[in-house]
């Protein structure tokens, strides 16, 4: 009777062991199943950033060239009034001459 109760509790522990190795496997593999989810979702991610960065890269060096271009015009404008300047002055002084030879 003993033996019997001993075989039949090895047997039990055996299935027991079975079930548990067999439990761990299925959270093992849900676990794997998580985390390669979880990759893809970060690929994903990491592929639009990757995308809005180039975006960005794109957009600042269009607003560095516009910026030059602004100071470009800034320099021009200021080229332009100084002689707009020059050329009231010079006609000041053109009047002022003319004023004076026909008094």
């Amino acid at each position: 009777d003993d033996a019997l109760k001993s075989g039949n509790k090895e047997q039990q522990d055996e299935v027991r062991k079975e079930m548990q190795d067999k439990d761990r496997r299925l959270k093992a593999e849900e676990i794997f199943k998580q985390q390669k989810r979880h990759m893809e979702e970060l690929k994903t991610k990491n592929a639009c950033l990757r995308h809005d960065l180039e975006r960005f890269e794109n957009l600042h060096a269009e607003m560095l060239a516009k910026q030059q271009q602004l100071e470009d015009l800034e320099t021009k404008h200021t080229g332009l009034t100084q002689e707009v300047d020059w050329c009231n002055s010079r006609r000041s002084e053109l009047l002022e001459q003319g004023i004076a030879l026909s008094k």
